[in-house]
């Protein structure tokens, strides 16, 4: 600032405006055109300052350089050779390495500020990096200072300004450079735990309440984790006064992280427990609040009746129940909310956990509820996969027998497909009521990622993070499988890895598999003794640090029996070995099972639509369940017509809708004929399928542009025509009818119609 002050260009910014300000300091200070001829003890300093600044810059540039080149050479070599070299040269990789500096968080940058400051920040940017030899490997970084240099040798007169709009040009390209460099050198820093948690390794005294209210949110809970370690209640204390403002409360990004986190909220701790808990009751309400902003405002100020329900005791089902529950009630009162900021946007809310009718009028109630299903002490271990189907179904129907009222709607949550009876959709249809399922089954997601095989013993492996576990099966031969040798057992009824992951810490959604026999082609698993376990053959990522207890979850599949075990893996290799059952299979008792189609994920099952996810994003759908079900309602009475009702009541007359492709009539009615299950490709109701075009239709039109060129090869102009007056139709509330009162020819009327039925797509 003295030296921009000194050159005059201060001056130069307050009576000709911040770009002639700007481009006479490139000229002067940053290209040293008009050097000052005695240096001042203060520039000197700045020289200094400047240098070291350069120098750090590409020591920490080369740094990143050379861990990509190290990461690059080392996944081309593990292509290309065996497993067992692969897993050598992980053991041998060195824990010592040089660390990037601090130096990216504190050097200027040209956003910063307002007028004389931010002119301040621009200059030192450009002067610091002006000095570093890796802009210069940039050939535009190069180009743009070649290109300055030219013009500084100019001397157009005062009212020429085209020189300043060149300069100003080069010097956005030369932001432009150092922005992909900062980047890099942030996005590296950030990997390392960078700025509060360096601070605090260094020296946790260094950490000010300003520094953490600042801080980024991942940032803080990094911190916060190293704090509780370290039993600092100083930090942790001023993590619990940033939580304090709930605008900087950091909501949990999945029901998984705020079940893997969570501190039992009944335990009697020191002061250090109790501010840890003010940090969960603060993190938990901003998660809700991040769900309770997805509900759109209702014209009429309330959104009806629902019905949240959870039934089949798992907790990430239990847990995420809650905190939809909690969302939508928005008369819940939290401690510090104000009386007048409660709406009644959210409507009417019910929570059943298993059976039991919950309570969610407090913040308090809603901690308690989600204490009680993250604190159990045990969970079954082994469940019968038949069990879990017929159990759900009658529970569904209980509940919705008992509980949903007329023109309500219920999410229901489930860990596994729920079969829904016939007489269930047709009260849904009767009463005109809506059902939603949200699916939170993990083991499906994965396996079907990574396309695992099921055997006639299938052994799955899950966890949650970076590091390299592996699943081992002892098979009755006493061939071992794992990593190292990918089948054994037998050619008849032997088993397979077919999946294989996080060799080198690729995943936070890692899985494994091991399966024998094939059930489906009546090949039996070989009978015997078999032993499974998990070990931990090397520690990566950030997640769990090097001695770390590294918890996994293995399913195993047998006889048409489900059994879920939990445990950890300490240290690494052997030492590490985690047995997670052994037993005896002398061949299947139980019958295959059928093949039974699955009501929710059908596209086109009336009154029933569904969903999947455990993360935040995922949940936060659910917010416009009803919003969306009141727009497909909406169109359906726009395009109805005298037409369409007399195929309606044919329909119900015969028990099938008039349509050659449609489903059989004992799959889609019900025993009296009076209501058509399935709606048919002409049929407009609420399902799956119409959701679906509904979220389609609210992308961008540039969206819709790139899928038809790709696919179709671009809309006709009239498709675009009929696809924008159909929307405009839905948006005015104007029915079909008026298009063809108005003169329009049958044609257009129904291509605008087909368009409706999708909304617009």
């Amino acid at each position: 600032y003295d030296t921009l002050n000194v050159a005059g260009v201060l001056q130069i910014q307050k009576d000709q405006g911040n770009k002639r300000a700007l481009s006479e300091a490139v000229m002067t200070i940053v290209l040293g055109k008009d050097t000052m001829k005695s240096k001042t003890s203060e520039s000197l300093i700045l020289e200094e300052l400047l240098k070291i600044a350069a120098k750090l810059l590409d020591e920490d540039l080369t740094l990143i350089a050379e861990i990509e080149t190290t990461s690059l050479t080392s996944t081309k070599e593990l292509v290309g050779s065996q497993e067992k070299a692969r897993k050598k040269q992980k053991m041998e990789a060195s824990q010592d390495r040089t660390l990037q500096s601090t130096i990216s968080t504190f050097i200027p940058h040209h956003d910063r500020g307002t007028k004389s400051r931010k002119l301040a920040q621009s200059v030192a940017e450009l002067m610091i990096w002006s000095q570093t030899s890796s802009s210069k490997l940039d050939p535009k970084f190069s180009s743009a200072i070649q290109d300055l240099r030219q013009y500084s040798s100019l001397t157009p007169p005062p009212s020429d300004t085209s020189i300043d709009d060149k300069i100003i040009i080069c010097v956005h390209s030369l932001q432009t450079s150092i922005r992909r460099l900062r980047k890099k050198l942030n996005s590296s820093s950030r990997d390392q735990g960078f700025s509060l948690c360096t601070s605090f390794t260094m020296d946790p005294a260094s950490i000010t309440l300003e520094m953490v209210k600042g801080g980024k949110e991942g940032d803080v809970q990094r911190l916060s984790a190293l704090a509780s370690k370290a039993t600092n209640n100083v930090i942790v204390k001023l993590i619990a006064n940033r939580y304090a403002d709930c605008r900087k409360a950091v909501p949990m990004t999945s029901v998984n992280q705020l079940h893997s986190t969570w501190m039992d909220a009944d335990c009697e701790g020191d002061e250090l427990a109790r501010l840890l808990l003010s940090i969960q009751y603060a993190t938990v309400k901003a998660t809700i609040d991040i769900l309770r902003s997805k509900i759109p405002v209702h014209p009429t100020g309330t959104c009806g009746k629902s019905v949240i329900a959870s039934l089949d005791s798992t907790v990430h089902c239990d847990g995420a129940a809650i905190l939809i529950a909690a969302a939508f009630n928005s008369q819940c009162v939290w401690d510090g909310d104000k009386t007048d900021s409660v709406s009644d946007n959210g409507g009417d809310v019910t929570l059943y956990i298993g059976e039991e009718l919950c309570s969610i009028s407090t913040g308090s109630d809603v901690i308690k509820l989600l204490n009680q299903v993250f604190t159990k002490e045990k969970h079954a271990t082994a469940i019968e996969a038949e069990g879990i189907e017929a159990a759900t179904t009658k529970d569904v129907q209980n509940l919705i027998e008992r509980h949903l009222e007329p023109g309500s709607q219920l999410i229901l949550f489930a860990s596994t497909d729920v079969k829904l009876e016939p007489q269930v959709l047709e009260k849904l249809q009767c009463e005109e009521s809506t059902i939603h399922c949200h699916i939170d089954d993990e083991w499906s997601k994965r396996t079907e990622r990574e396309k695992a095989k099921v055997g006639d013993i299938t052994v799955t492996l899950l966890w949650d993070n970076q590091c390299d576990l592996d699943l081992h099966a002892i098979c009755p031969n006493g061939d071992h499988i794992s990593y190292m040798q990918t089948s054994g057992g037998g050619i008849e009824g032997g088993g397979y890895l077919d999946v294989d992951m996080n060799q080198s810490g690729e995943s936070m959604e890692p899985v494994e598999n091991i399966f024998f026999g094939d059930a489906e082609k009546g090949i039996e698993a070989a009978h015997g003794k078999y032993k499974i376990f998990v070990q931990n053959y090397q520690y990566h990522g950030k997640t769990v640090a090097a001695g770390e207890p590294v918890s996994w979850r293995v399913r195993l599949l047998k006889d048409g029996k489900k059994s879920e075990f939990n445990g950890t893996c300490i240290g690494m290799g052997s030492k590490s070995d985690s047995t997670v059952i052994e037993f005896n299979y002398s061949g299947r008792t139980a019958p295959l099972p059928e093949a039974v189609g699955s009501a929710l994920v059908s596209s086109n099952l009336i009154g029933v639509t569904s969903s999947s996810g455990s993360t935040i994003d995922s949940l936060s759908g659910l917010m416009r369940l009803r919003e969306q079900n009141e727009v497909i309602n909406q169109v359906q009475n726009l395009i109805s017509t005298g037409e369409d009702e007399k195929i309606e009541d044919t329909a119900m007359d015969t028990g099938t809708f008039a349509n050659a492709e449609d489903e059989k009539t004992e799959d889609t009615t019900t025993d009296t004929g009076a209501f058509s299950l399935m709606a048919n490709q002409k049929a407009f109701s609420i399902t799956n399928r119409e959701r679906l075009f509904l979220n389609l239709s609210t992308l961008p039109s540039s969206f819709h542009a790139e899928v038809n060129q790709s696919f179709q090869g671009g809309g006709t102009l009239l498709d675009y025509t009929a696809s924008q007056l159909a929307k405009r139709l839905i948006k005015d509330d104007i029915h079909i009818d008026e298009l063809r009162k108005a003169g329009y020819e049958d044609s257009l009327v129904g291509l605008v119609k087909d368009k409706m039925v999708t909304f617009g797509v």
